[in-house]
């Protein structure tokens, strides 16, 4: 009878130090997927340090443009210096930042028309299905 309640307490002890051996390796797989679960730590740090993030991306930027960059010499401007100089860059300027717009609007048109055609199948809208054009007399 000794030896039957003996070999209880081993098994119970057996049973005990697996348990714990299984919480052990439970804690320790938690803490290895925290440590290696880069996307999760770089979005924490970015999120808790965004100052010293961009200020590290702005040197990184700044050294690696000048490291594969290089210096490069200036050439010479095409609008002459003194101040007729200074009056043709200014109107040029101008120029380009007024027409920026229209050539937006006229890019959007052209590529709507492009869209349209393309969904209708290619058809013009004064054709009809069977390719006939009809032309309106008014």
């Amino acid at each position: 009878m000794a030896k039957g309640t003996e070999e209880r307490a081993k098994l119970a002890e057996l049973v005990r130090r697996s348990a714990v051996a299984r919480e052990r390796i439970g804690q320790a797989h938690s803490g290895f997927k925290r440590r290696f679960d880069v996307p999760e730590r770089l979005k924490t740090s970015i999120k808790t340090q965004p100052m010293k993030w961009l200020g590290g991306s702005l040197l990184a930027g700044m050294a690696g443009s000048f490291l594969v960059g290089g210096r490069r010499k200036r050439e010479a401007s095409v609008f002459r210096g003194g101040i007729t100089g200074m009056a043709t860059r200014g109107i040029f300027s101008l120029a380009m930042k007024m027409a920026k717009p229209a050539l937006q609007v006229y890019a959007t048109k052209l590529l709507k028309e492009y869209v349209e055609a393309r969904l209708v199948g290619g058809r013009r809208k004064d054709e009809d299905m069977s390719g006939t054009r009809h032309v309106d007399i008014r």
